[in-house]
């Protein structure tokens, strides 16, 4: 026996006719409800008729409303000019209309629900052959319903004013420099004042600069140092490959030797150390490959409930993202407007869970191409939307890699019982203390920083170790730990 879809006739009759005794109440509606609420194909027609009369600017009343049901062809499929007039005589006031609309709303909300079971339920039957895609599709079907809920978008300069000058206050009896999560380099984080709720950060590089390994060490830092709940998505390496680059950065220990198995015996207790710490670490890492954006979106959801918290989302890298699929179709048959809404996909992601999310993304070869190697912002590969859409954008430069190399006296530090090449900090760069032959040297440029200065910070990357450490705490000669 088939049932009735979830509907209340009286509270959509009694809207339209509130909006009939006072066309004001418009402003009360118009954020609550949209045609498609109306489960009366009438009232439907009823109601697109009243916004077209409310977008022109004509007072809404019966004459002006059957003229355009009229011209639109919709006066007999509403039940003509005395079903329109009666709508008026069920209501004495406007007075209960907001919470009337959100009765339609409720229902509207119900019926979607049905709906996407109904089809769930029949996609199920056909037995995808991907099911963790099509439960994580599902999933975020239902969530999208739940954030559909009508909310109050806007607020008044009394309401801003109180909470801003509250904000200040707080502000001021922290007189802390850091605001946002921190990147765990202080240059850093003195620019940036951390990363920032609902930013989108964007971290870009020619390959082998080092891009992975930067975001692995922020994560590190924000989930060790600072207690954070960091959710990380590798689309490129495996889980297994990201945790011996965290372990070998932890130990300051070669990641060959690791990967290989060769730990002498007297090293097993930095291996067990750094174990025990990073075990404490909330940092959750997913190396599904080709995951889309709504999939991204949907696991972090699942990361933030299960901690209640979640602080950081790092993705590495947008472009290996998949486009979302319309009935398993690609939208668009350009890469450049698939990136797009990739990257306009996870700004909007940043925004709904109010935490900063850092993408890594490819440059364009031809920074390889002109004498000047130093990114820029036009370097940023396949869209120029994601300079549109990214709140900060930095980016890893390690000038060495393209410095001419120049014969220089090596010496030699001692490192797990071998010999190891080791090359000074020397021939500085005009005017600065920089080695621009050595590719431990790492410029971290700040391109863009929409609520911030822009600037670049100076790091350096023990590649052996996957470790990026700021001027301080580089690895010379004498600090390279020996083994005995």
């Amino acid at each position: 026996m088939d049932k009735t879809l979830p509907h209340n006739l009286e509270a959509e009759r009694a809207v339209l006719g509130a909006l009939m005794l006072d066309p004001r109440a418009m402003d009360l509606v118009l954020e609550i409800l949209q045609p498609e609420d109306f489960y009366s194909e009438a009232h439907r027609q009823i109601y697109q008729s009243m916004l077209e009369l409310e977008n022109k600017g004509v007072p809404i009343d019966l004459l002006t409303l059957v003229d355009n049901l009229k011209s639109r062809g919709a006066l007999d499929k509403v039940g003509g000019e005395v079903v329109v007039a009666s709508l008026a005589d069920g209501v004495a006031s406007a007075v209960g209309i907001e919470h009337w609309a959100r009765m339609v709303r409720e229902k509207s909300l119900l019926r979607r629900v049905i709906s996407e079971a109904s089809q769930v339920l029949e996609e199920a039957y056909s037995e995808p052959e991907d099911i963790a895609s099509f439960l994580d599709y599902t999933e975020n079907r239902f969530l999208e319903i739940s954030t559909t809920r009508a909310e109050q978008k806007y607020v008044g300069m009394p309401a801003l004013l109180k909470s801003g000058v509250a904000m200040l206050q707080e502000a001021t009896q922290r007189r802390q420099i850091l605001t946002g999560v921190p990147s765990g380099f202080t240059e850093l984080d003195k620019l940036t004042s951390g990363f920032q709720a609902q930013d989108l950060i964007i971290i870009a590089g020619r390959p082998s600069m080092g891009k992975s390994a930067l975001a692995l060490n922020i994560a590190r830092n924000a989930a060790v140092d600072y207690g954070k709940v960091v959710a990380y998505f590798s689309l490129e390496m495996s889980k297994e490959q990201l945790l011996i680059r965290l372990l070998a950065s932890e130990m300051k220990f070669d990641q060959n030797n690791l990967r290989t198995g060769f730990i002498p015996t007297h090293d097993w207790e930095r291996l067990i150390k750094a174990v025990g710490k990073l075990n404490k670490a909330k940092l959750f890492i997913d190396d599904s490959t080709a995951l889309s954006v709504i999939e991204i979106k949907s696991r972090a959801r699942r990361i933030k409930a299960e901690n209640k918290a979640l602080d950081l989302v790092i993705i590495d890298y947008l472009q290996l993202l998949s486009p979302n699929l319309i009935g398993g179709k690609r939208r668009f048959t350009s890469r450049e407007q698939e990136v797009s809404e990739m990257s306009r996909g996870i700004k909007a992601m940043a925004k709904e869970l109010k935490i900063p999310v850092i993408a890594l993304s490819q440059l364009n070869r031809q920074v390889e191409q002109r004498d000047d190697k130093r990114p820029r912002l036009a370097d940023l590969r396949e869209s120029g939307a994601i300079e549109q859409d990214a709140d900060v954008i930095m980016f890893v430069h390690r000038p060495g890699l393209y410095a001419p190399k120049h014969p220089q006296k090596k010496k030699t530090g001692k490192l797990e019982g071998k010999d190891i090449p080791y090359t000074p900090y020397a021939t500085p760069e005009e005017g600065t203390d920089r080695d621009i032959t050595d590719d431990r040297l790492t410029e971290l440029i700040i391109g863009k920083q929409r609520n911030g200065p822009t600037g670049e910070v100076i790091l350096h990357f023990e590649k052996e170790y996957a470790f990026f450490g700021t001027r301080e705490t580089r690895y010379t000669k004498e600090q390279i730990p020996e083994t005995t």
